[in-house]
């Protein structure tokens, strides 16, 4: 008795493909949220930059609508309209932390239970007094 095996590989295929395809489009997905992290890291570090630098410390206009125009790799989300915002001071008027948040903008059951809701950027910056060494000039 002949045993026939023309149909094997394309059965193999077509149990594999789906594992291989939610595997890639996964890595895919963690790249691109990684893409958007880095930005918001930066976006943040900005803020908190300018306040430091401002007298009055607060972000500069400009530079609060660059960030909340900036368009984000993963386009269900949208950075939140309060963002950049400062988070309580620490008992220090010389330390800025400033955090962007994204939140999830599309109202679909099966993203809702895959992707987080929401997630947040917070940076820190520090005011230091500059200072001349002794007997300097």
């Amino acid at each position: 008795m002949k045993i026939l095996r023309r149909g094997q590989a394309s059965i193999e295929f077509a149990l594999i493909l789906p594992i291989f395809a939610l595997l890639l489009f996964s890595l895919v997905y963690i790249g691109f949220l990684f893409i958007d992290v880095v930005t918001l890291d930066s976006a943040a570090a900005a803020a908190a930059r300018s306040a430091v630098l401002s007298d009055d410390g607060t972000v500069d206009d400009a530079l609060k609508t660059k960030i909340q125009n900036t368009t984000l790799f993963l386009y269900w989300y949208e950075i939140d309209s309060e963002s950049p915002k400062r988070l309580e001071p620490v008992n220090d008027a010389n330390i800025f932390t400033y955090g962007i948040k994204a939140n999830l903008t599309v109202k679909n059951s099966v993203l809702e239970m895959v992707l987080p809701p929401a997630y947040t950027v917070v940076k820190t910056a520090y005011k230091t007094e500059a200072t001349t060494p002794e007997g300097g000039d």
